[in-house]
């Protein structure tokens, strides 16, 4: 027996979902199906891929450098397989996007509905990742492309800019600054400030300006996320500032929203994809789609 699709898929939805129970139910099989499939790869690989605990699963550095070569293995065949299915005229065409979670609830969605009326019958597949997760998976070829907001440079990764998306100022309704159509930084920082987790990459752009501006807040509070940051500042607990695109996400709040005066603080959006790979139509279409939901 040599080593198959199902064991790849069988070891990357293990390290993804951390627990055989979920990775099974993924794969819609048992889960002594799935710990048969793990051993079958250990054995053919003569490794050990996971080491196991009654509570916890994690990776060993073999496993680590498997997984990583089984997503770009099944990001190659799913790719080699449409264009099979297209030689053969019939269209089997798949994109797989890895996104920043808000550009994924805001902006992928009427691209795909773009991408749809366009080309009926293409199946979008869309991943909601931090920064740097949303480029490693770009730089193991498990996504087509990927849209973030930090550009690390990789040998074999390329990257574009798409787009500017300047903050805007949350406040209460009835906040004394809200009676300005613009609110200064310093007037902002003033004031108890909202300040997103560490693991967003908002949190980093808001230390830089803070750093840049010698102008911090000096009472902050921790919002885990931006919901959360609309909610707490809807109660008048305190004031944020957070990328324009992303308002859609906290229309559920009675917010304020005001420009700041200055300084511009803003986020780059990039879009970008492996050098191993060329885009097919389908994934240049979505693309296109979303440069033009951008403009």
């Amino acid at each position: 027996m040599s080593l198959g699709i199902g064991h790849l898929q069988a070891v990357v939805h293990v390290a993804e979902q951390g627990s055989f129970t979920r990775a099974a139910d993924a794969l819609h099989i048992t889960q002594p199906a799935l710990s048969h499939r793990i051993a079958e790869a250990e054995r053919l690989l003569r490794v050990r891929l996971f080491d196991r605990t009654r509570r916890t699963i994690s990776m060993t550095r073999a496993g680590e450098n498997v997984v990583e070569a089984a997503r770009r293995t099944l990001g190659a065949h799913e790719r080699g397989m449409n264009k099979v299915y297209a030689a053969a005229g019939e269209s089997r065409s798949a994109v797989h996007v890895a996104a920043l979670p808000s550009l994924a609830a805001v902006v992928l969605p009427s691209a795909i509905r773009d991408l749809a009326s366009l080309m009926p019958g293409t199946h979008c597949t869309v991943t909601a990742a931090d920064a740097e997760k949303v480029i490693s998976l770009v730089r193991e070829g498990t996504c087509d492309f990927g849209l973030t907001a930090l550009d690390v440079p990789h040998p074999a990764v390329w990257s574009a800019q798409i787009h500017e998306d300047r903050f805007v100022a949350l406040l209460p309704p009835t906040h004394h600054l809200a009676l300005e159509t613009h609110v200064a930084w310093g007037d902002l920082v003033r004031e108890r400030f909202i300040i997103p987790p560490l693991s967003s990459s908002l949190h980093h752009i808001l230390l830089e300006t803070f750093n840049s501006t010698r102008q911090a807040p000096t009472d902050t509070m921790a919002g885990a996320d931006l919901a959360s940051t609309a909610g707490l500042v809807a109660a008048g607990l305190g004031v944020a500032v957070i990328p324009r695109l992303t308002l859609p996400l906290t229309s559920f709040a009675d917010l304020a929203i005001r420009e700041i005066a200055g300084p511009t603080i803003s986020r780059s959006i990039f879009c970008m994809g492996s050098y191993d790979s060329v885009l097919d139509p389908a994934s240049q279409s979505l693309l296109a789609s979303v440069e033009a939901i951008l403009s």
